[in-house]
């Protein structure tokens, strides 16, 4: 059965590392890498930038190639922070109505100073900065129990579903644990 797996943690947790070693073990062809920071340097010629039409465009073109390759065969890895459970219920609603499996690959207990230590590593813009990974690791982690919540086979998920990217409202699905392919 074709997985989208979803890598879960603070940048400089080691999500793109682990991804690397999944695709580096699969057969050429079968498993692909879907990171939100190529769409954006892709569709906008960066790795990052707060403006909110440009990143519903990466958000639009990120989950119409997952839900294309899934539909295609093809694994799925997502090697996002994904620390939001709402961004994880998406991905796992996507992965339903595909017929695939979801796992979420988690990373949210590399202690701080480690992903920042990794991320002062990285060269150029490809550096985030400890003030910004504090930012998220305070927002997301700090005094939570690690490690965080994961969609339940159960839950629901709201998805934007329109093909031109334009507000479709509001659409909550449930998927069950034992869900098939699904055809709409």
């Amino acid at each position: 059965m074709t997985r989208l797996i979803a890598m879960r943690g603070l940048p400089g947790s080691g999500k793109s590392t682990r991804a690397h070693q999944l695709l580096d073990e699969a057969a050429v062809g079968t498993m692909v890498r879907c990171g939100r920071d190529d769409y954006r340097r892709m569709l906008h010629g960066r790795p990052r930038h707060g403006d909110r039409v440009c990143e519903d465009q990466v958000t639009i073109a990120q989950h119409a190639a997952i839900e294309q390759l899934l539909l295609a065969g093809v694994d799925v890895l997502v090697d996002d922070t994904n620390l939001s459970l709402r961004n994880l219920e998406t991905l796992a609603a996507i992965a339903w109505r595909c017929g695939a499996d979801f796992t979420v690959e988690d990373f949210t207990q590399v202690p701080l100073e480690d992903c920042i230590a990794r991320d002062a590593l990285r060269a150029g813009d490809e550096r985030l900065g400890a003030d910004l990974i504090r930012a998220m690791h305070s927002r997301h982690l700090a005094g939570k129990r690690l490690p965080l919540p994961v969609p339940a086979p159960n839950a629901t998920a709201d998805l934007l579903l329109c093909a031109d990217g334009q507000s479709c409202g509001r659409r909550s699905i449930t998927y069950p644990a034992s869900a098939k392919r699904w055809a709409s």
